[in-house]
């Protein structure tokens, strides 16, 4: 449940002390998210390493009939375990969501 008022004092309304009180964004603006561009020979040799750890953010990925996509990324110069988190909502209104895993090395 949700309740605000304009002063945010809830005009004096008193929550039972075992309430839980979270605070909330709400509904957010579309943000982009930073992936660097590789497309020159310059940048391909750029000495920054690269320690992102959201490496791809796409809300906007259409898949085929047999929803099936191909997207691509860089991924970070930090080495580990990723996670990859497909969410998605069919036309009908259905939704799915798909996880796995793979792992960036350290460079030789």
């Amino acid at each position: 449940m949700s309740y605000s008022t304009y002063k945010g004092d809830l005009a004096g309304f008193q929550l039972d002390p075992r309430a839980l009180i979270q605070e909330y964004e709400g509904v957010q603006y579309q943000r982009e998210f930073y992936s660097p561009s590789y497309a020159t020979a310059e940048e391909k040799q750029r000495r920054l390493p690269d320690m992102r750890n959201l490496l791809y953010w796409n809300p906007d990925v259409t898949t085929t009939a047999t929803g099936s996509t191909t997207l691509e990324f860089f991924t970070s110069d930090q080495p580990g375990t990723y996670e990859v988190v497909v969410q998605g909502l069919a036309a009908d209104g259905l939704s799915g969501t798909a996880r796995f895993q793979f792992e960036v090395k350290p460079a030789l």
